[in-house]
């Protein structure tokens, strides 16, 4: 419900964890996202809050251990100016809301780098170098409901290098990668052998 926003900047980014658990790092220029001990991670703003934790303020979070695919777990970053969000599976386990507060974490993300605490392989992923801007048209009808039909209309624009990038919805996700590939993902859809859909 946050995915198009007029004059919004996403950051979206993902690691892809192995089922026997792991301990990684990212390090952005505003702070960093950090998951550990299969159920715990951490969120930390520079220069923000009370500043008592290494001159910024680190926000603890545990979620419930998530289902493997293909041998990994794969944690979907979604940073904006607003909020910071995580997702496993399309499944949102975190979100931390921004606000004046917030420090160095209302900046955009401009650097990333990541490190492992142990010896399993990781893979990382980044979506998208830099920022995507995605522009909602200035339409008041852009949500228009027909006799018994519903439509909602929202649009995407991505540079002409290529990029990569996963709307969430609440029925699931449309998602556009590799410049000529995409998928939609319904949830609780035909055999739900897709994280149940």
């Amino acid at each position: 419900n946050k995915v198009i926003v007029s004059d919004g900047q996403y950051n979206v980014h993902s690691v892809r964890m192995p089922c026997s658990g792991g301990w990684f790092k990212l390090y952005y220029n505003t702070g960093h996202f950090e998951i550990f001990a299969n159920n715990k991670g951490n969120l930390f703003c520079k220069n923000a809050g009370r500043k008592n934790w290494y001159g910024g303020e680190r926000y603890d979070f545990n979620f419930a251990q998530q289902s493997c695919v293909n041998g990994f777990v794969q944690f979907d970053v979604v940073k904006t100016s607003k909020d910071f969000t995580v997702y496993v599976g399309g499944n949102q386990i975190y979100k931390k809301d921004f606000g004046s507060y917030s420090g160095d974490c209302l900046q955009s993300i401009n650097r990333i780098t990541s490190h492992v605490y142990d010896s399993r392989a990781l893979t990382f992923h980044l979506y998208a170098q830099g920022w995507l801007k995605f522009q909602k048209e200035n339409n008041s009808n852009n949500k228009v409901i027909v006799s018994d039909g519903q439509y909602n209309v929202h649009s995407v624009r991505m540079p002409c290098s290529g990029g990569w990038f996963k709307l969430y919805y609440n029925t699931g996700h449309f998602e556009i990668f590799a410049n000529n590939r995409g998928n939609l993902f319904c949830k609780n859809a035909g055999r739900k052998n897709w994280y149940g859909g």
